[in-house]
């Protein structure tokens, strides 16, 4: 870091992962970023994977030349994901830039990606356009070559300034994250081991987390192609790429297919072309510029197909198959204990039936006995005014009879005994008709 710029001060940190290449890569890359980057305000890491080819030995020579650029020489190869995340480790800028090797960048290649991170804070990556990617961040410009990718591009980039496609990919080639994002979602995971699908992975943490990512269509970075996977050789290549394939499945849960890519390239095509016919020259330009890339996009999801298919690895159908089996027996348990509850609740039915009948029963005889209950109410009524009544018959005859005896002395001899006898007959009569 240069001796006027302070950690507080480092707008971004642009980290640069070598692994051999050299004269290839390395070199050309480090001083493309010397011409077109303000280090002023900006600060270079540079991090080296324990490369055989003298690498270290120009890195420091580099380093000697400009104090200010930080070294980290691993003495072990950690991957794209491990080397990268020494670089953070070391870096002090508020925007992290991961550059590969294999790259060169032209002038205000890095402005729009700063740019659109400090605005809007829902944005939580940024890539540029390039002559070399999987995805819809390629355009196809005539006349781009490494030596004259700078004057080839020009007018298309002054035509896109400070226009933004978002995506739900971005080519780590080139990346801008800020540090914020990084502390949320996370590094790199080093279990993809050299490389592959790591930068897929960081992508899908960063949705996942709400964040927006977004193609600078103003900024373009010259690439010259995965170099270092490049001499793998087939079977290598393909043994890591089903490996991390597989990986990326059981962490995500999302199968990476290049029809997936082919589908994200034909939205962006739809909606420039709407663009496009409302008479908008920019959207017209990115249309010429991609319109190719679907015949390619789609011959890539054709390859990946047939290579799946002919692939003797079987590690992705074999982690597909043990995902499909615990999702099978969740589904068993789920069944089972469906099972279980249904038989509760066909016997707690039963018992609410068998309740339903005895509360039906309940008020069948209740209504027996209201109904009895009121038969004996009006007995009971009957009976009382019987009674009332025999009680005045009682009490009118008692006046009868205390008449008679005041009358009878007058009256012929033998009549009184008699009277006397009738009289206690219907008076016992009354009682007992009382009583009842």
């Amino acid at each position: 870091m240069s001796s006027h710029l302070s950690e507080s001060d480092v707008d971004a940190s642009i980290i640069v992962l070598t692994y051999n290449n050299l004269e290839e890569t390395t070199a050309p890359c480090l001083e493309s970023i010397l011409e077109h980057t303000d280090l002023s305000r900006h600060e270079l890491i540079v991090v080296d994977n324990a490369s055989s080819d003298g690498t270290a030995e120009y890195l420091r020579q580099f380093q000697s030349k400009h104090p200010y650029v930080r070294l980290c020489l691993n003495e072990v190869n950690k991957g794209y994901a491990g080397g990268n995340n020494d670089g953070m480790r070391l870096s002090n800028g508020r925007i992290l830039v991961l550059l590969n090797n294999d790259t060169l960048v032209g002038p205000g290649w890095l402005e729009p990606l700063i740019e659109v991170l400090d605005k809007d804070a829902s944005v939580g990556m940024v890539g540029p356009v390039t002559n070399s990617a999987g995805n819809e961040q390629r355009v196809v410009l005539p006349d781009v070559t490494s030596d004259a990718f700078v004057s080839a591009t020009a007018s298309y980039l002054a035509q896109q300034s400070g226009i933004y496609s978002e995506t739900e990919k971005l080519g780590f080639f080139c990346v801008a994250i800020r540090r914020d994002v990084i502390d949320k979602i996370g590094m790199l995971d080093e279990a993809f081991g050299i490389g592959m699908f790591e930068d897929d992975d960081l992508c899908a943490r960063a949705r996942k987390a709400d964040y927006r990512l977004l193609i600078a269509e103003g900024s373009f970075v010259y690439h010259k192609g995965s170099v270092s996977f490049s001499k793998l050789g087939a079977e290598k290549y393909q043994g890591l790429f089903f490996k991390n394939l597989a990986y990326f499945f059981e962490k995500h849960n999302v199968a990476w297919t290049y029809t997936d890519i082919a589908i994200a390239t034909w939205k962006r095509l739809k909606q420039d072309m709407r663009s496009a016919m409302s008479g908008d020259m920019a959207a017209a330009a990115r249309v010429n510029s991609r319109v190719s890339l679907m015949d390619e996009t789609l011959s890539q999801a054709r390859r990946q197909e047939e290579a799946a298919l002919q692939s003797s690895s079987t590690e992705l159908s074999n982690r597909i198959a043990a995902k499909n089996h615990a999702e099978l027996m969740a589904i068993s348990d789920w069944a089972t204990s469906l099972k279980e509850e249904n038989a509760k609740l066909l016997r707690e039915r039963a018992e609410l039936m068998a309740i339903s009948d005895w509360a039906t029963s309940l008020k069948e005889e209740n209504a027996k006995l209201l109904r009895e209950h009121g038969e004996l109410m009006a007995m009971s009524d009957w009976a009382t005014s019987l009674k009332e009544e025999n009680a005045k018959l009682l009490h009118a005859l008692d006046e009868r009879r205390q008449e008679l005896e005041s009358v009878v002395p007058r009256a012929a001899p033998g009549v009184l005994p008699a009277a006397k006898t009738l009289a206690r007959a219907v008076r016992d009569r009354l009682n007992r008709l009382i009583r009842w």
